[in-house]
C-alpha cells in the first residue's frame, strides 16, 4: 500500500499551557525525536503518521496548537473538525494541571460536542519533582467537571456535567506510553465511527479512502454560503498558485485577527471576503502588517462555471495585469493599483506556479468602480496575403520569427469593485480615504421598500379621494352627502 492510502483520516489537536512538552510528543511519536532545546511554538504546526486497526489504515493527522495567550485567536479557528484531543500538562508544575478545566472548557466550546479527549500528564520521567499525584489526575478525569481543580478536594463540589477522559501520564523523553496513548485515542475514535456506521447500516460498505470522518452529523456548509461566493473564492485561488486559503474566519469585528494569520502563513498580503446577509459581498485587501487596507464592494459577479466562456490557460501560469490609465491620476486609485499587484501578480519562481505568461488580467476604471475581467491570450498562426488574396501556408514554419495573430479570449470571472475607504494600517488605522457617493445596498434596499410603501400610500389615499367625490355627488349607496330632492322627481309626484 502506498504511503498516501489509507481507509480514515482522523484530526488529532495537542492542547495544553505552553511549556509541557506538546511538540516533544509529537516529533515522538510521528518521527521518534526528542528534541531538548525546544522552543515554544508559533501558531499551529502538524504531522502525520499512519498506524493499523483491525487490518485498517488510519491517518492521523495531529495538530500541535500553541499553548501561549497571544495565540488563543488562532488556534480556536483549528479545532474545527477535530475529532480527537490529548489535553497535555506537566505532572510537576501543578499550576499546568490547575488550566486544565480551562483548556477543557474552551474545548468544548469550540470542538465537536463529541470530540474523544485523553487527559496526558507528561514528564514522568521527572519522578523527584512531582507535583500532581496519579490518583487526583485519575479521580478529575473520571468525576463531574467541577469550578476549577482546587475544589476537587472542596467538600461540596459543584458538578457541571461529566468528564468522561481517558488518562495516561507519558513521557518524551524516554518515550513511554508515547506510543500507547496515541494508539488508545486513535482506536477509540475508530470504534465510534465503527459502531456509527453499523447502527446507520453502512457496516458493510467501508468508507472512500482519504475520507474525512466527523463524529456528528454537520449541517451542509453549501446550502448556508452563497452558491456564487463560494465559487468566486475557488475561481481566485486557483489563479493564485502562490496563495494560502484559509478557513472562514468566525469573527467580522476583529479583523485584526488576520495578521496573526498572516504571520502564521508568512504571507505579506490578505485577500478577505466578507459576506452579509448572504446577499452582499465586501473584498479587503490589505498589505500586512503595516498596511494599507482597502474595503471595496463587489457587485455584478459571475463565476467561471456560470458564463461558460472558451478561454482556457494553464493552472498555475502568471498573469499579466493590464491597468486603464485612470490609476496613474488620483492617488487613492495608485493605493489601489499597487496592491492589486502585489496581491495577483504571481512572483516568479513562487510556489505551485508555472513559468508560463498565458493570460491578462485587466483592470478598468469607469463611473467610480473598477471593472476586473480575464483574458487568455491566444496564439495563432498569422495568414499570408498576396495581391489581395489571402493563402494558407500547408506548412507552418518554425523559429521565433513566423508571424502570429495574438487575440484575447475572455475566460471568466468577472466582477465590479467599488472602493468605499482605505485606511492606513493593516485592517485598522485611520481612513486616509472614503468614497463619499458610495451608497450601501442596505439604504438601497431601505429606498426601494420606502418607494414601493410610498406608491401603495398613494394608491390608498386616491381610493379615499374617489369615496369622498361620489359621496359629494350623491353616488354613494351608503354613507357620503344625500343627493338633493327634486319636487317635480316621479316618485315625488305620485307618492
Amino acid at each position: 500500500m502506498a504511503n498516501d492510502e489509507y481507509d480514515f483520516l482522523f484530526k488529532v489537536v495537542l492542547i495544553g499551557d505552553s511549556g509541557v512538552g506538546k511538540s516533544n510528543l509529537l516529533s515522538r511519536f510521528t518521527r521518534n525525536e526528542f528534541n531538548l532545546d525546544s522552543k515554544s511554538t508559533i501558531g499551529v504546526e502538524f504531522a502525520t503518521r499512519s498506524i493499523q486497526v483491525d487490518s485498517k489504515t488510519i491517518k492521523a493527522q495531529i495538530w500541535d496548537t500553541a499553548g501561549q495567550e497571544r495565540y488563543r485567536a488562532i488556534t480556536s479557528a483549528y479545532y474545527r473538525g477535530a475529532v480527537g484531543a490529548l489535553l497535555v500538562y506537566d505532572i510537576s508544575k501543578h499550576q499546568t494541571y490547575e488550566n486544565v478545566t480551562r483548556w477543557l472548557k474552551e474545548l468544548r466550546d469550540h470542538a465537536d460536542a463529541n470530540i474523544v479527549i485523553m487527559l496526558v500528564g507528561n514528564k514522568s520521567d521527572l519522578r523527584h519533582l512531582r507535583a500532581v499525584p496519579t490518583e487526583e489526575a485519575k479521580s478529575f478525569a473520571s468525576m463531574s467537571i467541577i469550578q476549577s481543580i482546587g475544589d476537587v478536594q472542596a467538600a461540596n463540589p459543584k458538578p457541571l456535567g461529566e468528564n468522561h477522559l481517558s488518562f495516561i501520564e507519558t513521557s518524551a523523553l524516554d518515550a513511554s506510553n508515547v506510543e500507547l496513548a496515541f494508539q488508545n485515542i486513535l482506536t477509540e475514535i475508530y470504534r465510534i465511527v465503527s459502531s456509527k456506521a453499523l447502527d446507520s447500516g453502512e457496516g458493510a460498505q467501508a468508507p472512500m479512502a482519504g475520507t474525512n470522518i466527523s463524529l456528528s452529523k454537520s449541517p451542509d456548509d453549501a446550502a448556508k454560503q452563497g452558491g456564487k461566493h463560494r465559487h468566486l473564492l475557488n475561481d481566485l485561488a486557483a489563479m493564485l498558485p502562490h496563495g494560502r486559503k484559509d478557513a472562514k474566519l468566525d469573527t467580522k469585528s476583529k479583523l485584526y485577527q488576520l495578521n496573526e494569520l498572516a504571520e502564521l502563513y508568512n504571507c505579506n498580503n490578505v485577500l478577505f471576503f466578507e459576506a452579509r446577509k448572504g446577499k452582499d459581498l465586501y473584498v479587503w485587501l490589505s498589505k500586512v502588517p503595516n498596511g494599507p487596507t482597502v474595503k471595496m464592494h463587489l457587485q455584478n459577479l459571475h463565476t467561471m462555471e456560470e458564463l461558460h466562456f472558451t478561454g482556457n490557460c494553464l493552472k498555475g501560469s502568471r498573469p499579466i495585469l493590464s491597468f486603464d490609465a485612470a490609476f496613474d491620476k488620483e492617488p487613492y486609485l495608485k493605493v489601489i493599483k499597487e496592491l492589486f499587484l502585489h496581491t495577483f501578480g504571481v512572483p516568479q519562481g513562487a510556489r505551485k506556479s508555472k513559468p508560463f505568461i498565458d493570460r491578462v488580467m485587466g483592470f478598468t476604471f469607469a463611473d467610480g468602480k473598477i471593472w476586473v475581467r480575464n483574458y487568455e491570450v491566444k496564439e495563432s498562426e498569422a495568414p499570408k496575403v498576396q495581391d489581395g488574396e489571402m493563402e494558407v501556408d500547408s506548412k507552418p514554419s518554425k523559429g521565433r520569427n513566423k508571424e502570429l495573430d495574438v487575440s484575447l479570449v475572455e475566460i471568466g470571472p468577472r466582477f465590479v469593485l467599488t472602493p468605499i475607504v482605505i485606511q492606513e494600517g493593516s485592517f485598522g488605522g485611520p481612513i486616509i480615504y472614503e468614497n463619499k457617493e458610495f451608497v450601501s445596498p442596505n439604504q438601497v434596499r431601505a429606498d426601494l421598500r420606502r418607494r414601493q410603501a410610498g406608491k401603495h400610500n398613494a394608491r390608498a389615499e386616491q381610493h379615499v379621494e374617489r369615496l369622498a367625490k361620489k359621496g359629494d355627488l350623491g353616488l354613494r349607496t351608503n354613507g357620503g352627502k344625500p343627493a338633493p330632492v327634486d319636487a317635480l322627481d316621479t316618485k315625488e309626484l305620485f307618492a
